[in-house]
């Protein structure tokens, strides 16, 4: 369980990454944001939001949904609270 928590904070120790967190996050509410949105609003090209968009995915911090708007194709991220929640309760529990 260690080396999984310790893998889970190496993903979250980019800045980028907690930056795209906390705009996912919005708040109390939280947001379905497309790559573009991401990239305009955090000054981060688009290849590198979806660079760390798919680490964040593949570590489970955040799930996305595919849509069609106008023949054009959308895929909106979310964050998954729960596993961040998870993650940090089980750091706690592994230092105590």
């Amino acid at each position: 369980m260690v080396n999984e928590i310790a893998d889970n904070l190496k993903v979250l120790s980019d800045p980028a990454r907690l930056r795209i967190l906390k705009e996912l996050m919005g708040g109390k509410q939280e947001k379905h944001v497309c790559v573009r949105d991401l990239a305009e609003s955090l000054a981060i090209s688009q290849p590198n939001v979806s660079h760390h968009l798919k680490v964040l995915k593949t570590a489970g911090f955040i799930s996305c949904q595919k849509a069609f708007e106008k023949d054009q194709r959308f895929a909106y991220y979310k964050v998954d609270r729960k596993k961040i929640e998870t993650l940090f309760k089980n750091v706690l529990e592994s230092i105590s």
